[in-house]
């Protein structure tokens, strides 16, 4: 988390240095919503509420952006094992995908997006149980995402929108419990609040 939070800082403070060159353009938006991950591999948390944050420049008026993003989901539970009992689950993953993001114009007010990249992830899956103790994998991998969302630039540098994406990479966690080979990435949704210039 901690790593996740110096990602949104550097973003931040490199959004705000770049308003001050005439020719370039862009986004820094937050993100706020939910990742679903593969049900089969996560439950019982296979949905997990999603913080991130979006950053994009470009030249003036060009319709292709450049795409810098961080998105970290987690979420724990208590649930019943059969033959174990009680095992407290908790699972985290960190996004940070570079790639372009694509604008649409359609007037000054609504900007859609479609974009897409590389990312680096990393995953932890933690479990507890009375009995057996704590187990913990964690592992990084490299996968893909794509984009597409719509924003309203409203009194003249404030956004508001929604982001919906996916991304695809697999984690090799491998314990007596899991499976060697973990879907990481999934669908994201949510809304959109930020500041555009």
């Amino acid at each position: 988390m901690r790593s996740a939070g110096r990602a949104l800082v550097a973003a931040a403070v490199l959004a705000a240095a770049v308003p001050g060159a005439a020719a370039f353009e862009g986004n820094v938006n937050v993100f706020a919503g939910q990742k679903w991950l593969n049900k089969s591999d996560w439950e019982p948390i296979e949905k997990q509420p999603e913080l991130g944050i979006l950053f994009a420049f470009g030249e003036t008026r060009a319709p292709i952006h450049f795409a810098i993003d961080v998105f970290h989901a987690t979420d724990k539970t208590t649930t019943d094992v059969t033959g174990v009992g009680a095992v407290d689950v908790e699972g985290t993953t960190t996004e940070y995908s570079l790639g372009v993001r694509k604008f649409f114009r359609r007037h000054a007010i609504t900007h859609p997006h479609l974009g897409g990249g590389a990312t680096v992830a990393s995953g932890e899956l933690r479990l507890e149980n009375s009995g057996l103790g704590r187990i913990e994998s964690d592992d990084s991998a490299f996968g893909l995402w794509i984009d597409g969302g719509i924003t309203w630039r409203l009194a003249k540098h404030l956004n508001l929108g929604v982001e919906v994406r996916y991304t695809r990479y697999e984690f090799e966690f491998g314990t007596i419990f899991l499976e060697n080979e973990l879907k990481g990435g999934g669908f994201h949704a949510g809304a959109l609040i930020g500041y555009g210039w």
